[in-house]
């Protein structure tokens, strides 16, 4: 379903049925790269879903004929098909707000649209569902502010501001993620419904922004942003003069354009979304954990362990990324009996970061006297006492324990002197109050003082080194010992900020600082530069997995809320969060993913997986009644 992004030639047969004139892309040069003659596809060649069928060896798309909805048992016919159909919902949406900017209509009258956008999608779904449908992919929308037309239409006004580094219209990229992030709140509402549905988010808009960031990179030589065919202008595009036009101008190599025709893309961008969304990590869940059987590289279920999900219960507030399916042993802070069948994939867990994730090792530290969070109300929810953990009661880190039948992680300090005994399960590193920068950073800056804990990340990764060196020497022992590892590799970076943004840092300080925690989050992740001559020490010892969480939104959290109270309304968006430090925290969490995907083409046996957190617990400040 969908529009010219997935159409394959349904305008072509309606306009054939009519005594209009036939819209431009059924004359040449449309289709010339691949088809040789135009198909009524708004392209050079194929789409995405063209390169859906061909890897999933599936014969062109069809329609039903009238006949075959005669007959008597056509409702189980229709079951079994959908039951074994992938549905591709969209991308759909794009063009109710496209043609409300063509007519001149402001980008703030926009968000008006988008709810009656996303309710009409959901209900589709839900349809489908159903009718029998089990697996469906539904697509975000496409990074706008970098199409050639908005480009255009846009062009010499000073109403608008652009990204440095792409030349793409900020405003309205800023709008087409905040469409898709209704969109994927929307969706964990329908997964809750649907626990055995298969809905898949296609994040097209983060697919498209690799090439708009490094257009080059992916041999678009003469860049992303003018289009190959169009009427000309600055970004080759007209509205009175459409590609296919006897005046319009086509480029000789479409492959080393990104953009099309200055509203679609080329075969060869589309190229590139596919494969970042199906044999990538552009959807959410990953789409490959879910095909074990298709000519896509089966990989295992357990990658639905970022998927950016929430689950409320009736017991109270239960993990926000579906991570806790089975029951719980509420005797006991050791160990989880909650062993879920056929998801064993992990023996062990090693977790590095800070509070989000700490189970107690800043109170065996002794850094704080007589720390608050050794003391009740804390622990009390689950574990009917203090921990360490700064909650009421599981963390995330917990949760994921369970969903996986492992003990909770000891917290390293709390074994140190028995590791070969107490660390057969994994171990936790995370310490309340550490951050990514080593300590010294901020006492050369003079606020030193405030810090809970001198144990940051280079200190974890020290304690891991020790853990290392007990628990296997020879590179069969730790292969045997690390093979079958999950490495959580934070949340860690947001004290960072929260220390300097605490005495007075403004956010235009805190960006310079985002590079420095960014490239200390990555060299930890790569392990290359741990001491001693451990590079790839993850890779080569068998680790094949690694979650690096982002930041959470902490323009939503009591603390900022509190500090840096303002009475300018604009300060705040509709959920009563302040925009501009949210904002600080997206920014963080692009820096790391885009670091993410360097690691990701210098480390292709391991799965390095990007757990948006900051996406996932967004619902809770927008849907909070849930």
């Amino acid at each position: 379903f969908g529009d010219s992004l997935a159409d394959t030639g349904n305008l072509k047969q309606l306009s054939s049925k009519s005594n209009s004139q036939p819209p431009h892309f059924l004359f040449p040069p449309y289709g010339e790269t691949f088809f040789h003659k135009p198909t009524g596809r708004c392209s050079n060649g194929r789409l995405i879903i063209d390169f859906i069928a061909q890897q999933s060896s599936t014969t062109q798309a069809t329609r039903l004929k009238h006949e075959y909805f005669s007959s008597n048992d056509v409702h189980d016919h229709c079951k079994n098909i959908l039951r074994n159909s992938l549905i591709l919902m969209g991308e759909i949406g794009g063009n109710d707000y496209n043609h409300a900017v063509i007519a001149g209509k402001p980008i703030s009258e926009l968000k008006s649209y988008v709810p009656l956008v996303i309710n009409t999608i959901v209900s589709s779904i839900n349809e489908l569902i159903e009718l029998g449908a089990e697996t469906l992919v539904v697509p975000g929308n496409l990074p706008v502010g970098c199409s050639a037309a908005y480009l255009t239409i846009y062009y010499g006004s000073d109403k608008v501001e652009y990204d440095n580094t792409t030349g793409c219209i900020t405003e309205l990229n800023k709008f087409a993620e905040w469409h898709n992030e209704l969109l994927q709140t929307s969706l964990n509402q329908i997964r809750e419904v649907h626990p055995n549905v298969n809905i898949i988010y296609a994040d097209y808009y983060n697919a498209a922004m690799q090439f708009f960031r490094s257009p080059e990179k992916y041999g678009f030589i003469n860049g992303a942003l003018k289009a190959c065919c169009g009427g000309g202008g600055p970004y080759n595009y007209n509205q009175l003069v459409a590609c296919a036009e006897p005046s319009s101008t086509t480029c000789a190599q479409p492959e080393t354009y990104a953009n099309w025709d200055g509203l679609h893309l080329t075969e060869a961008a589309y190229h590139v979304i596919f494969k970042s969304l199906f044999q990538g990590t552009y959807t959410t869940p990953q789409f490959n954990s879910l095909c074990p059987t298709s000519n896509v590289q089966a990989r295992e279920a357990s990658s639905n362990l970022v998927q950016s999900s929430y689950s409320l219960k009736s017991s109270g507030l239960r993990p926000l990324f579906l991570w806790a399916l089975g029951g719980y042993d509420d005797t006991q802070d050791n160990i989880s009996h909650s062993y879920v069948k056929g998801l064993n994939k992990y023996d062990k867990i090693f977790s590095f970061g800070d509070s989000i994730a700490d189970t107690g090792n800043l109170l065996h530290s002794g850094a704080l006297a007589n720390p608050v969070i050794g003391r009740l109300p804390y622990g009390q929810t689950f574990f009917r006492r203090p921990t360490g953990r700064c909650s009421d009661g599981r963390l995330i880190i917990d949760f994921v324990a369970e969903k996986y039948g492992l003990p909770y992680l000891p917290p390293y300090l709390a074994i140190a002197e028995s590791l070969e005994s107490k660390a057969k399960h994994g171990v936790n590193f995370a310490v309340a109050g550490s951050t990514a920068l080593d300590a010294k950073f901020f006492y050369d800056k003079g606020i030193g003082r405030i810090l809970w804990s001198n144990d940051s990340l280079s200190i974890q990764l020290g304690w891991f080194k020790r853990l290392k060196s007990q628990m296997c020497t020879t590179k069969q022992e730790c292969d045997n010992y690390f093979k079958r590892s999950l490495f959580m590799m934070g949340e860690i970076g947001g004290n960072d900020y929260n220390y300097a943004f605490f005495v007075g840092g403004t956010i235009a300080d805190l960006k310079r600082l985002v590079p420095l925690v960014v490239e200390t989050i990555i060299s930890a992740t790569s392990v290359i530069k741990l001491m001693d001559n451990m590079s790839q020490m993850v890779i080569d010892d068998g680790a094949r997995e690694v979650v690096v969480p982002g930041n959470f939104p902490i323009g939503c959290s009591a603390i900022y809320l509190t500090m840096f109270e303002t009475q300018n309304k604009t300060a705040y968006d509709g959920n009563g969060c302040l925009k501009a430090y949210n904002a600080f925290s997206k920014y963080h969490n692009t820096q790391l993913k885009l670091a993410l995907e360097k690691l990701r083409e210098k480390y292709t046996r391991v799965r390095i997986i990007y757990a948006d957190y900051y996406g996932a617990s967004k619902a809770l400040s927008h849907i909070p009644n849930h």
